[in-house]
């Protein structure tokens, strides 16, 4: 389903509502459809829900490649990683709806909801956690997980949790059959995610 052939008005959906209205006046209690105005109805209705879904995604989008731009040390920062993370959960639950959009898993917005997380998880998190690793080392820190963790080690892991977490959640990954190693002392814990 294109988005290119959203209608830009929705006459059957027009339609429907007038009869609504002529039929609340008569106090009727019924209105009848054909079998042709509930396709036609249906299919403005699923135009109109992936064309929202679409702008939707956009404007994450815009969020998620914001922070995949920026120098890792802002986009992990304590005063960043709030909105970085927030956008790209909002964008996992965007992944989820839209095979119900799209009213098929294969569908536009499912594909590329679904190609984003992927480079997301294959390229941007993995550049991301290398930079704050090798920021990390710069800095003398340690990049095992202690209670000594330095500024970047934290972010790193932060990062790591999260992805891993997001991942699991969202059943884009399995969960590891062994409990991570709990984050370092006066790492920021997970913040809770609601169910999908």
């Amino acid at each position: 389903m294109s988005t290119n052939n959203i209608p830009t008005t929705l006459a059957t959906v027009q339609k429907l509502m007038q009869r609504v209205s002529s039929a609340e006046k008569t106090q009727q209690r019924e209105i009848r459809m054909s079998i042709e105005e509930a396709r036609a109805l249906t299919t403005e209705l699923a135009l109109l829900t992936t064309k929202l879904g679409s702008t939707v995604a956009d404007q994450l989008e815009s969020t998620i490649n914001y922070f995949d731009k920026s120098d890792v040390k802002i986009s992990a920062s304590q005063e960043n990683k709030k909105h970085f993370i927030g956008a790209l959960e909002a964008y996992f639950q965007l992944n989820q709806s839209a095979s119900a959009i799209d009213s098929n898993p294969d569908g536009p917005l499912s594909k590329r909801t679904l190609s984003k997380l992927d480079y997301v998880y294959k390229e941007m998190f993995p550049r991301m956690i290398d930079q704050l690793e090798t920021l990390a080392k710069n800095n003398g820190e340690r990049v095992r997980r202690s209670s000594k963790a330095g500024r970047y080690a934290k972010m790193m892991f932060y990062l790591e949790d999260y992805a891993q977490g997001m991942a699991v959640f969202y059943q884009m990954m399995e969960a590891p059959s062994q409990p991570q190693q709990q984050p370092a002392a006066g790492t920021p814990g997970m913040l809770p995610m609601q169910a999908p």
